[in-house]
């Protein structure tokens, strides 16, 4: 099982469960800096925020071979 917040659930639950961490404060800085830029008459661009995959007990760790992964890290 996989959950698409890192949050205290998801870390003290029995299992604990495998969760993607979107790191939501890097994406709100970004979203500040893109609006400035636009607001500033600066042409339109994009950011990209990484994201986390933070493995535990709810998730096997063999099963995650069959599923590779891009960008952003597991532990």
């Amino acid at each position: 099982m996989v959950v698409a917040s890192d949050s205290a659930v998801a870390r003290t639950g029995r299992p604990a469960l495998t969760a993607l961490d979107l790191h939501p404060e890097e994406i709100g800085i970004a979203a500040v800096s893109l609006l400035a830029s636009r607001m500033a008459g600066e042409p339109p661009r994009t950011a990209l925020v990484g994201a986390e995959l933070i493995v535990r007990g709810s998730t096997p760790a063999a099963g995650l071979a069959a599923y590779p992964t891009t960008g952003g890290t597991s532990r």
